[in-house]
C-alpha cells in the first residue's frame, strides 16, 4: 500500500502544482477581492498539503483493509447512486435529487434513524441551494420537481 500511496500522492502533488500555476494566469478583476484565482489556488494548496501528508505517511501493511462482502456491496451501491444522481439531477432538479442522494448515502453509512436522515437531508439540500443560488448567484438545475 505504501507504493500506491507514493504514486497517488505524487500524481496529486503534480496536479495541485499545475492547478496553482494555471490559476495564476486568470485575469485580475478590478475591485474584486480576493480575485478569480483565489479559490482554485486555495483548493490546490489544500490538495498539495494533503498529498504531501500522503507521501510522508508510514503505514503498517497489516492494517490495510480490502473491500469484500458487505463493504464491496455498499461501495458499489454508493457509486451507482452517484451515477444516478448525476444523470437525473438535470431532469428532476437539484434540491430534490440532493435530498434523495444524501438520504441514500446516510443509509449506506448505516444511519438508521429515519427522522435524522430526513431532517439532515432536507437541511443539507436547502442550505446548499440557498448558498449557491441566492448568495453566490450560481444557477442550479431546477428540473421537473423544483
Amino acid at each position: 500500500m505504501t507504493l500506491a500511496n507514493r504514486i497517488i500522492g505524487s500524481c496529486l502533488l503534480l496536479f495541485s502544482i499545475a492547478v496553482w500555476l494555471y490559476a495564476n494566469t486568470f485575469p485580475e478583476a478590478k475591485g474584486a477581492v480576493p480575485g478569480s484565482g483565489f479559490f482554485p489556488q486555495l483548493i490546490a494548496a489544500v490538495l498539495g498539503f494533503l498529498s504531501i501528508a500522503l507521501l510522508l505517511k508510514r503505514e503498517d501493511e497489516s492494517s490495510v483493509t480490502f473491500l469484500t462482502g458487505k463493504k464491496a456491496l455498499i461501495f458499489g451501491l454508493g457509486i451507482f447512486s452517484l451515477l444516478i444522481y448525476v444523470v437525473l439531477v438535470e431532469l428532476i432538479g437539484f434540491l430534490v435529487m440532493t435530498v434523495l442522494f444524501s438520504s441514500v448515502w446516510m443509509w449506506l453509512m448505516e444511519v438508521r434513524k429515519v427522522k435524522t436522515i430526513i431532517l439532515t437531508s432536507v437541511i443539507v439540500g436547502i442550505s446548499i441551494t440557498l448558498v449557491f443560488e441566492y448568495l453566490l448567484n450560481v444557477p442550479i438545475p431546477h428540473g421537473l420537481l423544483y
